[in-house]
């Protein structure tokens, strides 16, 4: 076979619906014998031709056909594309606090962080993933879900003040210095919602070392929260 040929064939053989994130895919499959240049100028050729839609800039599908016409990936096909493992990412925003029940409002935009280092952000439909590089084990996730609550508690809407005491007190117990550290090296967080979380933490007894990211001469704004 051709490349053309090879790379439609590798294409084809996923379902109507399969969203591709073009650089994985090459890498995954086609990189030892297809060339990058040629792969990239077919895929623009098959959105030409409407084999492929186009979401973003490296960011392919292969059309759902129907009666009424062509349908769009799904927004659950967009995130599995990106977040293929548990591992590789998260939801925040009101999606994270949705799922943790602190409000019930829906945001328009639903927003990810995503260990990818091939871009900074990236907007598919009405999802938005942001590169933060991090393995996003559980005790990660518990924290960068602590830091963006604590970042966001001002602002959130319909806050439910009890199930956010209810979120603190099964989160903070699993605390770790060590986990803190790594989150802050990949993503920087308002020396503001460190002191906030040093004194959640200190109101709990929770014994940490947050202090080292403080300035001893500032005074930071904490909400009221108890």
């Amino acid at each position: 076979m051709t490349y053309t040929q090879t790379i439609r064939s590798d294409l084809f053989g996923h379902p109507e619906g399969t969203v591709y994130f073009a650089s994985r895919h090459y890498q995954t499959h086609l990189s030892k014998t297809i060339p990058s240049d040629i792969f990239y100028k077919t895929l623009e050729r098959m959105v030409a031709s409407n084999d492929l839609g186009k979401l973003a800039k490296g960011i392919y599908y292969r059309p759902i056909q129907s009666k009424y016409g062509v349908i769009p990936p799904s927004e659950e096909n967009i995130i599995k594309t990106f977040i293929e493992q548990e591992s590789d990412g998260m939801e925040v925003g009101y999606g994270l606090y949705n799922r943790l029940g602190l409000s019930t409002q829906i945001a328009k935009v639903r927003s990810f962080f995503l260990n990818e280092r091939s871009f900074e952000s990236k907007n598919v439909m009405n999802l938005t993933f942001h590169s933060v590089p991090l393995k996003f084990d559980e005790p990660v996730k518990d924290q960068v879900a602590l830091l963006e609550v604590l970042q966001d508690y001002a602002s959130i809407q319909n806050l439910d003040k009890n199930a956010f005491h209810r979120f603190l007190a099964e989160t903070i117990r699993d605390y770790r210095d060590e986990v803190l550290d790594e989150i802050l090296r990949a993503k920087r967080y308002r020396p503001s919602v460190l002191a906030f979380y040093r004194d959640v933490l200190n109101e709990y007894s929770v014994q940490n070392e947050i202090i080292k990211y403080l300035s001893p001469s500032s005074d930071y704004h904490i909400p009221d929260w108890r």
